[in-house]
């Protein structure tokens, strides 16, 4: 029947051919559990191969690695090739087996490719993560691509493709279990504009990824959070303070960003605050106005950056450039660290001096409390002017732009 095989079971050829058909037309079929008629089929793909000799089968092997992007497994090799009662009938294929095996690269045969194909691992790794992840192979693709990952290219990313797959892999289990900008709001367990607040105050940062029309969060970033919550504060609310109130009452009430008391209570600021049972959340946080309120005139009369006192004063850059220059607000250089890059900061004490003599539109509408189109309409129906010391600076006399 074949010439190359010597005395053989029929049982034992049979079994061989099936799982050589099997393994040549679907890679990781099993075949019993294959339908009896697609079984005959498999039997007589994998006879017609075995019977051109050693040369097909090695050809035909190399090409369903790379199609299917598989390595040969354990199963086909020990259960479908090998199985036998008689050592002495199955060593014919045990043999073939082996050098198979031994001549197995990464998706290829060594002996009819003599190089490794990237495209053809990678394509496997692309499977696999789909597989892990429960994405489509499809999207998985379309994501490596949007964040630069794909194409590979060995000689502009200088890589190995092994540890270049490894870390699309680590890319996209980070993706598939990110979180919207919805469902991380909820995680923390606050809304969306105390979520947002969070953004804008750098607690949070959303992930570099184009594979998303939205802005995505990592698990691991909002766990963080919730982290320096538990490390900050207890369990219990016995014996607490009664002056005890949520986050979100306090950054209401307080006009304090929620992250600059997570800021307060990583720092120990706010000793008292606790997490009322049960659940880790942001909105089960409590924390004490008066602690609340000490923390913020300390950190008040420290030095200002020069980007938070533009953000307090409503300016812009090249405002608050203009009236450092014209002297109307001085400003000094330190470093933060030992050997890091020097700030420019301007004195709490300098900041209430310009106020006291000038308002800018945003410092003026909080204490008239208007909005910025009253504020803007009074301003233009009484025709009054910048300083002129500000250099076309958004600059008014304290006197004058109050008592619009």
């Amino acid at each position: 029947m074949i010439k190359w095989l010597s005395e053989v079971q029929i049982d034992v050829l049979e079994r061989w051919c099936l799982g050589l058909g099997a393994f040549i037309a679907s890679g990781t079929l099993r075949p019993d559990t294959a339908p009896q008629q697609q079984q005959r089929e498999l039997i007589d793909l994998g006879l017609s191969v075995s019977r051109d000799g050693h040369g097909k089968i090695f050809d035909e092997i190399d090409k369903a690695l790379g199609r299917h992007s598989i390595r040969l497994s354990n199963t086909w090799l020990h259960g479908w090739a090998l199985q036998s009662s008689s050592p002495e009938e199955r060593s014919t294929f045990r043999k073939l087996m082996q050098e198979l095996s031994h001549d197995q690269g990464d998706y290829y045969l060594v002996s009819r490719q003599r190089q490794s194909s990237d495209q053809a691992m990678i394509d496997a790794w692309i499977k696999k993560i789909s597989h892990a992840t429960g994405r489509q192979s499809r999207w998985v693709k379309s994501a490596l691509t949007a964040d630069g990952f794909l194409p590979y290219d060995a000689n502009v990313k200088r890589a190995p493709v092994k540890p270049f797959v490894r870390s699309c892999q680590t890319h996209i289990r980070s993706l598939a279990a990110s979180k919207s900008l919805e469902q991380s709001a909820d995680h923390l367990g606050v809304g969306i504009v105390m979520f947002k607040g969070l953004i804008v105050g750098g607690t949070v940062s959303p992930m570099k990824t184009r594979a998303f029309k939205k802005p995505r969060f990592s698990a691991a970033e909002l766990d963080r959070v919730l982290d320096l919550i538990s490390q900050a504060t207890t369990r219990s609310g016995e014996d607490r303070p009664s002056d005890m109130i949520s986050i979100g009452q306090a950054a209401f009430i307080y006009r304090c960003p929620a992250s600059q008391i997570l800021q307060f209570l990583e720092a120990g600021d706010l000793p008292s605050s606790y997490v009322e049972a049960p659940g880790l959340r942001m909105d089960a946080l409590h924390i004490s106005r008066q602690e609340l309120s000490s923390a913020m005139h300390r950190h008040a009369s420290k030095d200002i950056l020069l980007g938070e006192a533009k953000h307090r004063l409503g300016l812009s850059s090249l405002e608050m450039r203009i009236i450092i220059t014209n002297k109307l607000l001085p400003t000094h250089f330190k470093r933060t660290t030992p050997n890091g890059k020097a700030h420019e900061f301007i004195k709490h004490s300098d900041l209430i001096a310009f106020l006291k003599i000038y308002q800018t539109p945003k410092t003026a509408r909080i204490k008239l409390g208007v909005s910025p189109s009253e504020l803007a309409h009074r301003i233009r129906a009484t025709q009054l002017a910048p300083e002129p010391a500000a250099g076309g600076a958004r600059v008014y006399n304290r006197v004058d732009i109050l008592n619009l």
